[in-house]
This record gives C-alpha cells, structure tokens and sequence, in this order.
C-alpha cells in the first residue's frame, strides 16, 4: 500500500533492524501490543512520538501517537515506499458536540517529480481546525520545503510552497476517523485519512477547548498525471 494507518488503543513498537523485533517502544501506554517486525529488505524511520525518554524519540513533544515511514527495497534497483500513523484513538463516546479546536504539528513526506524521476523529501508545517459540531477538519499544510535526493551533501531544503496543500475532512457520528480530498497549490489531489488521538483535555489551551481531543494525526496521498505524486504522514496537537 502506498500508506498506512495503524488505528490502535495499545501500545506500538515498529521496528526494522535486519529483521529484527523492534525496540523503539512508544508508550507510555497501559498494554503493548505485540511488535511490528519488518522483513531483513525493510527499512522504517520514525518521524515524531513518543518514546522514553521523550528527548530521544519525541522532539515533537508527541503523548499519543506516532508517525513514519516505511521503505520495501525488493531488489537493488526498486523499492516501495509508505506512510503510517499509529497512536491512542479518542474514546468517541467523549467526542465534544459543539465548539471548535485547533491543532499545529509537522509533516513529512516524499515527493517524486514526474519529468525527471527526482524523489525529494518534504517537510511542512500543519493546521488544521477541527468544528466538533458540524464534525469537519479543515486541513492545511505551509511553510513547505524540500530536498532532492540527488542534491549535494549538505544542500539546504528549499521553499517549495506548490506542494503546500489544503482541504476540508469529515467525520461520521459515534467515529473518531476523518477523511477527505485535499489538494496541492500546484494541482496535484488526493486523499487524507487521519485520526482524533488522546483523552479529553482536562483544561481549555492551545487554542482547543477543555474536553477536545489532545492530538490529530494521519496519512496523506496526491498526484498530477505527468506532474508527479506526494505520500507522507503528519501530527499536531
């Protein structure tokens, strides 16, 4: 699959390390699940969570999910790369009716340019903007820059505010899951799935309401024909 979303209410450790079971424990959550392990030709990386200490694996400062990706090398000369967002789903029964929130976090994707082949790794800042009562999510992406693969050793990200992107998600009575088209400044479209993460919030903050679910995240997937294709995963909070 070109993403994917690991919709849990335990614990996750991902691990890709010559096939063995992986280490990297994201918690602390009340039960483990039992690891992912990858097979030996299967690389992963996470982006942001939350691991002990939080220094190490949460620069992000992320309490209930994680994201990241994953690479399949098959061969010397193919590979098969994906997103995933994994965390504590919100109780939707505590789901508010009424109010709105925002939250703010990163981004991280690949995009590969159709005319030349050139995979570049993106990086993004997000909003979105949940409206408990009308249950939408309105999404968006700026301050977007990306890297060349191809680029010398040391070379700087650059602005790349076509890839920045935008659109308006739903979500169904009784369901903490949203979806919804989104599309690119530069015409690319797609999709965007994602998850309401965490318990209710004790206290009103951060631009969300007391009782608003702590932390947003998912996957996302666009493209242009004969322009190019992005896939990533965000967080925010």
């Amino acid at each position: 699959p070109n993403a994917i979303s690991i919709q849990t209410d335990k614990g996750v450790s991902i691990g890709p390390v010559n096939g063995q079971e992986g280490t990297k424990y994201f918690g602390p959550l009340m039960v483990f699940l039992v690891s992912v392990i990858f097979p030996p030709n299967v690389n992963s990386e996470v982006i942001a969570g939350y691991a002990q200490p939080p220094s190490t694996f949460s620069p992000d400062g992320y309490l209930y999910q994680t994201l990241g990706w994953w690479m399949d090398e098959p061969t010397k000369s193919s590979f098969v790369e994906g997103y995933f967002s994994a965390g504590i789903p919100t109780d939707v029964a505590t789901l508010l009716g009424a109010g709105s929130g925002t939250y703010s976090g990163v981004a991280q994707a690949s995009w590969v340019e159709a005319a030349t082949r050139d995979q570049y790794e993106v990086s993004a800042t997000i909003n979105a903007t949940v409206d408990y009562a009308a249950r939408t999510v309105t999404f968006g992406t700026n301050a977007t820059k990306a890297l060349s693969q191809n680029a010398d050793t040391g070379a700087p990200y650059i602005a790349t505010p076509d890839l920045n992107m935008s659109g308006t998600l739903t979500y169904a009575a009784g369901s903490n899951t949203f979806s919804g088209a989104v599309s690119s400044a530069n015409g690319m479209s797609g999709n965007v799935t994602g998850r309401l993460y965490g318990p209710r919030l004790a206290s009103a903050g951060g631009g969300k309401p007391m009782g608003a679910p702590a932390e947003i995240g998912g996957t996302f997937a666009l493209k242009l024909e004969g322009f190019g294709a992005m896939q990533g995963s965000f967080g925010g909070k």
